[in-house]
């Protein structure tokens, strides 16, 4: 970006003097993945109200550098300033669909940039009854609600503090500002629910967005998003009913939401879990070369997997901690080769089967159904 332009961008900046951007602009400088890695520091600009307008500028112009990199057919800095406007909203809530006349998906809630609340119409993927997951991007917190049963399981303690059940508009906003090779075009003008808008289309080398500004706001209204989806297959989201500033009710956002029975997760006995399934994984991979290698035998023990680049580690682990059973006649998928040993039940095994892939079971009568059916 040229230096006179970069002077034009600071001669149209309004700084605002607000309460809420004030504590906007805090949280910015005190998060751990932001660029004020220096707590201290961060801590005595932000306690002068005095410098607090100047670094809301600073953010700003740095923002405004950043869109400039999207080339000369983003045309101003209209784009910068939806993006600032979506940021500095402090509600949000959307609909998520499959496209334009596509049955509602999720219905999503986001409060102060971080609360975020998805409400799945046929259930969350993968885990049957799960409904409603609440969020906290701050904190890492996470909650799994069945609201016809009225359970959860509430995740505490930056599990994973970037896992989202839904995309977030805040933090989709925030990526268009920093997404690399990508162009920016206008779009001509057009109406959308009797409201005019303005268009733009962002085009990458894996997604193309295109986004919808209300002319009268200069907030987005409407998305929809087009790329390539890890098994290779399209995809496509149409983000619609898009409604700013709406008040939005605490218990939206409620870790113990009441009259439920929440059950907390362990998150160091997840990890074990978690680091013990891959660990099968790989055992259960090397026994499969092994039995290619060996005109359709199974090993006699794990140690006979040394030869196949596994570090020892990873052999001296199971051995104390799982039980290996070798097949005595023919393999199908559901013939446990390997599972995690245990004295008595708790919250559920790793078992390993003879198609290599290892799940997690809660149900023990399910696992000896299994145990016993080879």
């Amino acid at each position: 970006m040229k230096p006179r332009r970069i002077d034009r961008l600071i001669g149209k900046i309004r700084i605002p003097t607000s309460s809420h951007l004030d504590e906007r602009i805090s949280d910015l400088v005190s998060r751990p993945h932001s660029m004020a890695r220096h707590r201290g520091v961060g801590k005595i600009l932000m306690e002068s109200r005095i410098t607090k307008p100047v670094i809301a500028a600073a953010i700003m112009i740095a923002l405004l550098i950043v869109i400039g990199r999207f080339g000369p057919d983003m045309g101003s800095t209209a784009f910068a300033e939806v993006c600032q406007n979506v940021i500095k909203s402090e509600t949000v809530s959307l609909v998520l669909r499959a496209s334009m006349q596509g049955e509602p998906a999720v219905y999503i809630y986001e409060k102060d940039g971080h609360l975020m609340r998805s409400e799945f119409t046929d259930g969350f993927p993968f885990k049957p009854g799960i409904n409603v997951i609440l969020s906290n991007s701050l904190s890492g917190d996470y909650l799994e609600l069945d609201t016809e049963n009225k359970v959860g399981q509430y995740f505490t303690g930056n599990l994973n503090s970037d896992r989202s059940p839904a995309p977030s508009l805040y933090e989709t906003f925030k990526n268009f500002l920093g997404l690399p090779d990508y162009t920016v075009k206008e779009l001509e003008e057009r109406k959308i629910g009797g409201r005019m808008t303005k268009g733009y289309k962002l085009s990458g080398s894996q997604e193309t967005s295109s986004v919808w500004v209300d002319i009268s706001t200069n907030l987005p209204i409407q998305i929809e998003i087009e790329g390539t989806a890890r098994d290779g297959e399209s995809s496509r989201q149409v983000w619609t009913d898009i409604v700013f500033g709406q008040p939005l009710d605490d218990a939206l956002f409620d870790f113990k939401p009441a009259g439920y029975e929440i059950k907390t997760f362990d998150r160091t006995k997840g990890m074990q879990h978690m680091s013990s399934a891959v660990m099968m994984n790989n055992i259960l991979k090397a026994c499969r070369r092994y039995v290619n290698d060996n005109q359709g035998q199974w090993p006699g023990k794990l140690e006979e997997l040394l030869a196949y680049d596994l570090p020892p580690d990873a052999i001296e682990k199971p051995i104390k901690t799982c039980i290996y059973l070798k097949p005595s006649g023919p393999v199908t998928e559901t013939t446990i080769i390997l599972y995690e040993a245990y004295d008595q039940w708790q919250e559920g095994i790793n078992v390993g089967y003879a198609n290599g892939q290892v799940y997690f079971l809660k149900d023990e009568s399910e696992f000896k159904k299994l145990l016993l059916s080879d």
